[in-house]
C-alpha cells in the first residue's frame, strides 16, 4: 500500500507503541487504547482558507489523509453517512437549497439519473431540502450500486474537477 508523503505511521495515544500502518487496526495491541495517525506537516501546511475552498468531501483534508487522492478506492467519499433504518443499512445524504422549487428540481434530476441506471432512491423533498437514501431492496442492505448512485447524486451538486 502506498501512503501519502506526509503520513508517518500509526502510534498509540497512550503508550506510544508504533503499529504497522498496512494492517487494518484502530486500537493498540499492547494497551487497547485508540491509535493516532502521525504526520509530518510544516507549520502552515494546511491553510484554512484553502481547505474551506475545496469541495466538501474528506479529500479537502488530503494533507492529513494516509493515502494519496489518486489511490482512492471508492467513489465520492463525501458527507454521505451509512445509517441503519429498521435493521437495513442505507446511504443517506441531505442537500440544502434556497427554496422548495430548487429542492424539487434537484429531485427531478436525481430521479432522471436513477431511471437511467434502473436503481432508485428514497427521496424526501421539503422546503429548501432534499434527503436521498440509497440501498438495495433485493439484498436488504448496501451494494456497490448504492455507492455508485450516491456518488452520481453528489456529482449533480459537486461536479468532479
Amino acid at each position: 500500500m502506498r501512503f501519502s508523503r506526509t503520513f508517518l505511521g500509526l502510534s498509540c495515544f497512550s503508550c506510544g507503541t508504533a503499529h504497522d500502518a498496512a494492517s487494518l487496526q484502530t486500537v493498540c495491541t499492547r494497551c487497547g487504547l485508540p491509535l493516532r495517525a502521525d504526520y509530518r506537516l510544516a507549520l502552515g501546511a494546511m491553510d484554512l482558507a484553502t481547505v474551506r475552498a475545496r469541495p466538501p468531501s474528506l479529500w479537502r483534508y488530503e494533507e492529513v489523509l494516509p493515502i494519496p487522492h489518486v489511490d482512492a478506492v471508492t467513489l465520492s467519499e463525501g458527507f454521505t453517512p451509512i445509517v441503519e433504518v429498521d435493521g437495513v443499512k442505507r446511504l443517506r445524504r441531505s442537500f440544502s437549497f434556497d427554496d422548495f422549487a430548487q429542492a424539487l428540481s434537484f429531485g427531478v434530476r436525481v430521479g432522471s439519473v436513477a431511471e437511467e441506471e434502473g436503481h432508485h432512491p428514497a427521496l424526501l423533498i421539503e422546503w429548501g431540502r432534499l434527503r436521498a437514501e440509497w440501498w438495495t431492496h433485493a439484498i436488504g442492505g448496501l451494494h456497490r450500486n448504492d455507492f455508485v448512485m450516491a456518488a452520481k447524486t453528489d456529482e449533480l451538486v459537486e461536479p468532479r474537477r
